[in-house]
């Protein structure tokens, strides 16, 4: 059985772990933001402090409409590299979904439509 519990109550990350690994889940960022071995250390990039063309980089790991280096073919705008606002960087709501956790983002206005992302580790 996996063990989902606050990490941090006021920020509401989660930690899911099932004894060979641990990944903490940030709806409020919209990341995963550790991922490792039992013992081990994180294998993602972070940083508090990290900004691209007001974009705050909060490293992790993250889920994009498509290949970042085809955002500004889709957009018209080439050399545009910096993500839509309702998918990272505005908070996530944790959902019902399959998995041990789902978190779902805003809809996005220019496309109509919403990421979800599920989360399971299995023994």
């Amino acid at each position: 059985m996996q063990d989902a519990k606050d990490r941090d109550g006021s920020a509401g990350d989660r930690e899911l772990g099932n004894g060979l690994v641990t990944a903490v889940i940030a709806p409020r960022i919209s990341r995963v933001m550790d991922f490792r071995w039992a013992g081990g250390e994180n294998v993602f990039w972070t940083s508090d402090t990290s900004e691209v063309m007001g974009w705050r980089n909060w490293g992790g790991d993250r889920a994009w409409w498509w290949p970042q280096d085809r955002w500004g073919e889709v957009w018209g705008e080439p050399g545009v590299y910096v993500p839509t606002p309702a998918i990272d960087g505005r908070p996530w709501r944790v959902v019902d979904g399959p998995g041990d956790m789902a978190i779902r983002s805003d809809v996005d206005e220019d496309l109509g439509a919403y990421l979800q992302r599920s989360f399971t580790l299995v023994e």
